[in-house]
């Protein structure tokens, strides 16, 4: 259980819970505009493209082809560099199984022996950008006595992606460069293990990626048609995605969000559909509002097609620069709360803070001089009542993720859990021990229900104990006790924050 914001006070901190239940700026859409959007050249994107692994001197395909699928991604990038993404697999090769080991593309070379072959060259190393992780065979197994050394102990590649070079004509039209015979071949060095088990030295070979250009598919990305938030527990962030009709035609397409955390979640296009696009939702902690958060549609063939990328920050800020009438003053400094909650909450906890959600407010809107710890007094914590075997030892406010609080007890020597029961605004729920403490916790406290007192009873025949508590009184208390400035200001934050989600 993670105690959070309120850990580092051993005091008996009192900072109730609440359901939170408002969904405000469900309907607060703020689309990226033309204008506003990032223009990209006409040739720039994905393109599919069949090909093959030829051998080096001869028209025959090489023995690692096998290892390759042959149908690849050639990327184009707007200063006109380019890579080719190459998935692999397992091979067989004289009765054995095994898997590419790696791949270098041949940049230049400056010598041939007798026979034509490369003896002096440069090489690029091949990026893996997916690995067979956790399969080890004879050749890569440390402990296994047919072990590689120029593998041992290494993951085999899933996917990689060389460098190549690619010629774009004055209409924009891609194809990658070809020779003097109109042939597109790339010259590379692979090193395949299991070939080097049979006869040591013939493992590593030259052989040339033959990209066919009349097979080039270019991909429509994936764009971004607008953002929304809800702030019912935590900042969830609700994306529309634009995607092209040959993916929302692929059953097998999936959408594939990759969190601040380096969490992923993927969903297929058909249960996230709408006539928005594809709506996304990813639940951000206040701390994360600046981190981006990526969505990658991936065909059904598993190969990456495209990806958006975009932030509550970003949101946030879209909201307040728009200009559209149907957006108010309120909704616009909600967003300003949200933002300015957001970069205190970065730097209590320390997380991107060079680059704070707040950073391009006005300094009005950063000032917190408006809030003092009189301003919070209505909210502090209250205590009635006792009850025997059983202490209270505090509360903790946790904005890690859903905004919740967790109360702690204790049990006195001889005691059983089972003897009490527990309301929080008189629903049971039941402790969780915790060492040697029993929690009970409330989340989901929503940015308009921060405010909201919830009354925690404990009870034992003969006797209770009851403790009024709202988020906000945990504020109250760290404004009235720590003298630590970035608590204190996120406290501050997290009042204003409620407070402008209310006059929603």
């Amino acid at each position: 259980m993670k105690r959070t914001i309120a850990a580092i006070l051993a005091l008996t901190l009192i900072t109730g819970a609440g359901v939170g239940t408002s969904a405000i700026g469900a309907d607060l859409i703020a689309p990226i505009s033309a204008s506003a959007a990032e223009t990209q050249a006409d040739y720039a994107g994905r393109y599919t493209v069949d090909l093959k692994l030829k051998q080096y001197m001869s028209e025959d395909d090489s023995m690692g082809n096998k290892a390759f699928e042959q149908s690849g991604v050639l990327v184009v990038n707007e200063d006109k560099t380019a890579t080719l993404e190459i998935d692999l697999h397992s091979m067989q090769y004289l009765g054995k199984d095994g898997y590419l080991g790696s791949m270098k593309r041949v940049t230049e070379v400056t010598k041939y022996n007798k026979y034509g072959s490369p003896t002096e060259f440069s090489t690029v190393d091949a990026e893996f950008l997916d690995v067979y992780e956790g399969v080890y065979d004879s050749f890569n197994d440390p402990d296994s006595e047919y072990v590689d050394a120029n593998v041992a102990g290494k993951w085999y590649p899933k996917k990689m992606s060389i460098p190549v070079e690619v010629e774009i004509d004055n209409d924009g039209n891609v194809k990658a460069a070809e020779d003097e015979y109109g042939d597109s071949l790339f010259l590379v060095q692979v090193y395949v293990p299991v070939m080097e088990s049979i006869q040591a030295g013939t493992g590593t070979k030259f052989a040339n990626v033959q990209v066919f250009n009349s097979t080039l598919k270019k991909v429509a990305a994936p764009t971004l048609n607008g953002n929304s938030a809800t702030v019912s527990g935590d900042i969830t962030l609700n994306s529309f995605i634009n995607i092209d009709d040959s993916i929302s035609s692929d059953a097998d397409a999936k959408i594939v969000t990759v969190l601040p955390s380096g969490e992923k979640e993927e969903t297929t296009v058909a249960e996230v559909m709408t006539t928005a696009g594809c709506k996304l939702s990813a639940d951000i902690p206040a701390k994360d509002m600046t981190a981006d958060v990526t969505y990658q549609v991936v065909g059904g063939d598993g190969k990456i097609l495209g990806e958006v990328t975009t932030s509550v920050a970003e949101y946030a800020q879209n909201l307040i620069n728009s200009t559209d009438s149907s957006i108010t003053s309120e909704q616009k400094a909600f967003a300003k709360a949200m933002l300015n909650y957001g970069g205190y909450a970065q730097e209590y906890f320390g997380k991107n803070t060079d680059d704070l959600a707040n950073a391009s407010l006005s300094a009005a809107d950063k000032s917190l001089s408006s809030v003092t710890s009189s301003t919070l007094t209505t909210f502090k914590a209250s205590k009635s009542g006792s009850i025997t075997g059983l202490t209270y030892n505090g509360s903790c406010l946790i904005l890690e993720g859903t905004t919740k609080i967790s109360h702690y007890f204790k049990l006195t020597s001889g005691q059983k859990i089972s003897d009490y029961t527990f309301k929080i605004n008189g629903s049971a729920v039941t402790p969780v021990q915790d060492g040697d403490f029993y929690v009970v916790t409330t989340d989901g406290i929503g940015a308009a229900n921060l405010d909201d007192n919830y009354a925690v009873v404990v009870t034992k025949v003969g006797s209770n104990f009851t403790l009024n508590y709202s988020a906000l009184s945990y504020c109250e208390s760290a404004l009235r006790i720590s003298d630590k400035t970035t608590l204190q200001n996120v406290s501050k934050a997290l009042y204003l924050y409620n407070k402008a989600a209310e006059k929603l």
